[in-house]
């Protein structure tokens, strides 16, 4: 968990993860992400070798935990942005948070009070990403 000063510092190791040709706004676009929200909540899945639980399902897992944490956090009144991006896997950002080697971020929960009302977002079909498997070579759009 991320807050106070401590988000200043966050932004600084996002700064940094900018690729060379990003220009000056872009820079301090990364500086002043996690200034956004007083709250910033890391999610870092730590797989283990595991003879039944391969290291895919345990990011998978750890990655379902960070949704359910946001849909509680959002139940609780508070607003929630998930965010990953370059910054999630960049070198600079994993040392500074202190991630060992093979751990990995799975998101940044952004977290608040709302202030503002959420706009409306215009939702896709189910139909163009949804589909019902009725056998090998079978399947059709729900």
């Amino acid at each position: 968990m991320v807050e106070g000063d401590a988000r200043q510092a966050l932004g600084d190791l996002f700064a940094k993860a900018c690729p060379d040709s990003a220009s000056e706004q872009e820079i301090e676009k990364a500086r002043r992400a996690p200034l956004r929200a007083p709250m910033v909540i890391v999610g870092i899945a730590t797989p283990k070798s595991h003879p039944k639980v391969p290291e895919v399902e345990q990011l998978m897992s750890a990655a379902s935990g960070m949704s359910f944490l946001g849909l509680a956090l959002q139940d609780a009144g508070f607003g929630v942005m998930w965010r990953t991006g370059g910054v999630a896997y960049h070198p600079d950002v994993l040392e500074g948070l202190g991630l060992k080697p093979g751990e990995t971020v799975v998101g940044f929960l952004y977290t608040g009070t709302v202030s503002v009302e959420k706009p409306s977002v215009p939702r896709p079909a189910t139909g163009d990403f949804v589909k019902v498997w009725r056998g090998p070579g079978r399947q059709e759009s729900w």
